[in-house]
This record gives structure tokens, C-alpha cells and sequence, in this order.
């Protein structure tokens, strides 16, 4: 044992730190202590191995450094070996070391203290705002500085002794290059800059850069093809052509191949804008006229179909969604609502009102409907008690139908515009839930046929099935076809129709002859359901 412990023993009580290191790489050659991880050590797991590996490498590296910075100190001035390992100790009190391998490219984003832990060529520190790197200093209104150092607690002053301590340690990395940075701005509040930057400023030379406002340099690449966009889309307007070419140019420099993407690009900016403006009805909205193998095959599977309206203005709106829902039969997950649904808002409205005016008319009183707000509340508490909610929401969503007080419902909301409609409308409500093709489960007027009605002109037929909400008819024979919209209701419906995104008005229209030949239909119109203060009908054709 004293022949092993020798070595320790000869060790120099003061040498320089250039000794000290030779003699330290010495001791540990004598002992074995710079070759132990090739070893066998059955008894250890690989992971364990890693972890212990890591470990030394760490410790040797944190060695290297205490000497470099000692050397840096003292040159070759002799030094007490007591200095040496005080130096070694408070370095290896605040090293860490990563538990698994980083790789090597790529960027890492870790907390300030983990990044001693790796070794890298570049470096950002962000955040360094005041009042977060350093730290604020609170004062403690319990426990005084003194107290809290015998407590164990960190003093208020250590606070920011420690957040030097580790900005030299970040200063002092093996980071080639390092970038400090601070944000201007949170929301609207200026942020005013780590005391820690004027420091540096004072006692050493940096590279201070400012982006200006809109500098693309600044920007990732996401946002460099955005803005291009955006400025190819108002191209027409002054200083946006130049401000996509400088884009344009930066997307070359910084992507191989761009070309492509760039000419791709342009083309999905060209379908956008035609389809925005209906300049034209390309195989993008739908248009499959110009490939007719697709249409052959779309013929023979489809051809004898009976089409809903709202099948159809899913095609007019979005071919993929149609596609999707209804060629490849993809349907979304379900997903289990805790409130009414808006399906569901449409449903109970649906009900409450044709149970409403179906009792109406079987009494003959079409005319008064707006003296009968009782009955249409008693109508609606008991279609709303048949869904499967409750709690304070449903209680809220209830009220909204049924108002409260001096707050109007959308129900009493609608009785008062039926009042004002028919004071200016000689319509009289006659039909409701007028089906054409299928009944399913819902209540359907009497006056419903089951058969799908055929519209057919030079182009083709179309087989069609729905429901009509409302029929208002006068004493001519002429016909007001309504629509009741919980959802909401677009401001330019005219454009909707006349692009072919509506088409639930015009083709009621044309069919309601097929199902009451001895109605006109002159009139169609959706009624908007869903604010009890915006409650109206609304003309989309005449």
C-alpha cells in the first residue's frame, strides 16, 4: 500500500501550472488512471459505460481549462498545489456533462447552464433582457441576507455574482463565434437591454448589428416565401414588384433548384387568382370535361346517381372535400362535443318550426303566427329537453333560443319579423320540410314525394333529391321558397350563386314545379337564424 500511495505523496507541494499539469498526467499514467475505460466491465451495462466515459472526458477537458486559465494568471510563476485544486473544485462544481451524445450537426437549443456541457463552433445567447439575465434582486421581507446565507438560501446579491459568473463561462466557451441577442419589443412594452452587454462593450471590441425594419437577412425562409408571395399577389401595385424580386433573389442564393419551385409557385398564384375572380372553370374547381377517360369512368359509376343539393355545392366549392367525402368515403373522427353542436342548432330549429307552423295549419291560422309565441315556446322546451345536454352552458344555450327577461330569444326575434314580413309579404306559410326523393327519419310535409326529381337539358340530366325548409304561398298560386340558415349567411350571395357555389335556391326553384304543379315559383330567400338582433330573410333570387 505504501509503495501504491507513493506517487501521491511525491507529488509537488508548488510548481508552476504547466508542472503541475505534466506531473498531474505523470500520476495518472503511474496508477492507470488515463487508460481505465478500456477495461472490460462485464458487470456494467453499455449505457453505464457511456455514462462513465462522458463523465472523464468532461473532467479531463475541465482540467485542461482550470490549467489554461491558471497559466493565464501566473505564467510561469510557482503556484501552492492548495491553489490548483481550489481552482479545480469551483470549476467542477458548476461543469455538467450530457448523459447522451449530441449529434454533430444541426442546432441545439439548451438552457444556459447545459451548454457547458457540449462543444460547438457557434453560439447564440438570446434573451438578455434586464430583469432575466441578470436576474432581478428581490429583497426578502422575511429573511435578511445573513440569515438566508446560514439558512442555505441564495442571498439576493449572489443572484447576480452567479449570472456573471455563468455569462463568463458562456464568454469563456469553445464557441468559436458568439452572437448575443436581445428582442426590442414584448407586444407593445420596449424591453431595455442585459446591463451585461454595456458591460462587454466596455472592455471589448464587438460586432454590432441592428436589423432594420422589413431587412430580409433577418428573416427565415418561411417568411422569405410568404413575403414573395405576398408581393407577387399586389405585383400590380407600386414598389411590390421590387420587393419580390429582392425576395426572388434571396430565395435563389439560399435554394438549389428554386427554378422549379419558383415556376410551381407562380402556377398555384395563377389557379388562386382565377379562381378568386371566376375567370375561368379549370379542372382546379372541378371542371373534368378535358380528360374523358375520367369522365367516361365518372359516367358509367355515376351516372344513374341521385345527388343532393348540398353533395353538390360541397363539388362547387371544393372538389378535394367531395372527392374525399364522397368518392373515397373518408370521414373524420369523431369527436364527442360537451355543447351543442352546430349540426344539432340546425336540427332542433328545423323541428321547433315545423312542428310550429304544421299546427299553425292545421288550424288555419298561418296568418296570426305571431300571436302564438306560447305555443311556439312550448314547442321548442320540448324539443330542446329531447337532446342529451345539461349544465350552466345548456342552460345559457336555451335561453338564447327562448330569451330571458328583457333579452330577446331568436325564436320571439323571429316571430317579430314574421309579423313585419307579412305585413308587407301577402305570402302565407303552406309547406314545410317539402321533401323530394327521400323522407329519412325527419318529419316531412304530406305533400312530399319519395321519387328524386330529373332536370335535363342539352348537357345531360341531374337526378335530385333534398327538402325544402319553407313554402309561403299567395292566394295567385305563386311561391316563396325559404331556407333557414342557423350558420352564417355570406354577404355577397348574388356571387355565390351566379359562380355556381350556391345552388340550393336556384335548383329549388326549378324543381318545386315537378313536386306542386300548381305553383309559380317567383321568389327565394334565406332566413338567418343565428343572432336574435340580425334575424331576417334575405333575397337570392327572383
Amino acid at each position: 500500500m505504501r509503495e501504491f500511495l507513493r506517487p501521491l505523496f511525491e507529488f509537488p507541494e508548488q510548481a508552476s501550472a504547466s508542472q503541475f499539469r505534466n506531473n498531474y498526467l505523470e500520476l495518472c499514467e503511474r496508477l492507470g488512471l488515463l487508460h481505465w475505460y478500456g477495461r472490460q466491465s462485464e458487470w456494467l451495462s453499455e449505457r453505464q459505460k457511456e455514462h462513465n466515459f462522458r463523465a472523464y472526458n468532461r473532467f479531463v477537458k475541465v482540467f485542461e481549462r482550470s490549467i489554461w486559465s491558471l497559466n493565464l494568471l501566473y505564467g510561469q510563476q510557482p503556484i501552492k498545489r492548495r491553489r490548483l485544486l481550489e481552482s479545480l473544485q469551483r470549476a467542477l462544481l458548476t461543469a455538467t456533462y450530457n448523459l447522451t451524445e449530441w449529434p454533430e450537426l444541426g442546432v441545439q437549443i439548451l438552457p444556459r447552464l447545459e451548454i457547458l456541457a457540449l462543444d460547438f463552433d457557434v453560439l447564440f445567447i438570446g434573451g438578455l433582457v434586464d430583469g432575466d439575465f441578470p436576474r432581478a434582486s428581490v429583497k426578502d421581507i422575511f429573511f435578511n441576507d445573513r440569515l438566508r446565507m446560514e439558512l442555505g438560501l441564495t442571498a439576493s446579491e449572489e443572484l447576480l455574482d452567479q449570472d456573471r459568473f455563468l455569462f463568463y463561462q458562456l464568454l469563456e466557451s469553445q464557441a468559436k463565434t458568439v452572437f448575443l441577442t436581445f428582442p426590442q419589443f414584448q407586444d407593445e412594452e420596449a424591453l431595455v437591454p442585459s446591463s451585461f452587454l454595456a458591460d462587454l462593450k466596455d472592455i471589448a471590441v464587438i460586432d454590432e448589428q441592428t436589423p432594420q425594419d422589413g431587412d430580409p437577412l433577418f428573416e427565415n425562409r418561411k417568411k422569405l416565401w410568404s413575403d414573395f408571395g405576398q408581393h407577387v399577389r399586389f405585383i400590380t401595385q407600386s414598389g411590390h414588384k421590387e420587393e419580390a424580386l429582392g425576395r426572388l433573389r434571396l430565395l435563389q442564393a439560399l435554394l438549389q433548384g428554386s427554378e422549379g419551385r419558383l415556376a410551381h409557385l407562380l402556377d398555384q398564384i395563377r389557379i388562386s387568382l382565377d379562381r378568386n375572380m371566376g375567370l375561368q372553370f379549370s379542372a382546379y374547381e372541378g371542371n373534368l370535361t378535358n380528360f374523358p377517360e375520367i369522365t367516361t369512368l365518372l359516367q358509367q359509376k355515376f351516372g344513374r346517381q341521385t345527388w343532393s343539393v348540398s353533395r353538390l355545392e360541397t363539388y362547387a366549392q371544393c372538389p378535394m372535400k367531395f372527392f374525399l367525402q364522397n368518392v373515397l368515403k373518408v370521414e373524420p373522427p369523431v369527436e364527442i362535443e360537451e355543447e351543442l353542436t352546430p349540426q344539432e342548432r340546425g336540427m332542433v330549429v328545423h323541428r321547433i318550426l315545423f312542428r310550429f307552423f304544421t299546427e299553425l295549419k292545421n288550424r288555419g291560422q298561418q296568418r296570426q303566427a305571431p300571436l302564438f309565441k306560447d305555443l311556439l315556446q312550448k314547442i321548442a322546451v320540448e324539443e330542446l329537453a329531447k337532446l342529451p345536454y345539461q349544465g350552466l352552458f345548456w342552460e345559457i344555450e336555451k335561453r338564447r333560443f327562448l330569451g330571458y327577461g328583457q333579452i330577446n330569444g331568436i325564436l320571439p326575434a323571429f316571430l317579430e319579423t314574421e309579423e313585419e314580413r307579412m305585413k308587407k309579404m301577402p305570402f302565407i306559410p303552406q309547406y314545410f320540410e317539402l321533401s323530394f326523393g327521400f323522407s329519412g327519419d325527419f318529419p316531412a310535409d304530406p305533400n312530399s314525394i319519395s321519387t328524386p326529381v330529373t332536370l335535363q337539358n342539352e348537357a345531360g340530366q341531374l337526378r335530385l333529391q333534398g327538402r325544402i325548409d319553407r313554402v309561403d304561398v299567395d292566394e295567385n298560386g305563386h311561391a316563396v321558397i325559404i331556407d333557414y340558415k342557423t350558420g352564417q349567411v355570406g354577404n355577397n350571395l348574388i356571387q355565390e350563386v351566379l359562380s355556381g357555389k350556391m345552388l340550393q335556391i336556384p335548383l329549388y326553384l326549378s324543381v318545386l314545379p315537378e313536386i306542386l304543379p300548381e305553383t309559380e315559383p317567383v321568389f327565394g330567400g334565406l332566413y338567418s337564424l343565428k343572432d336574435p338582433a340580425k334575424i331576417k330573410l334575405t333575397p337570392v333570387l327572383a
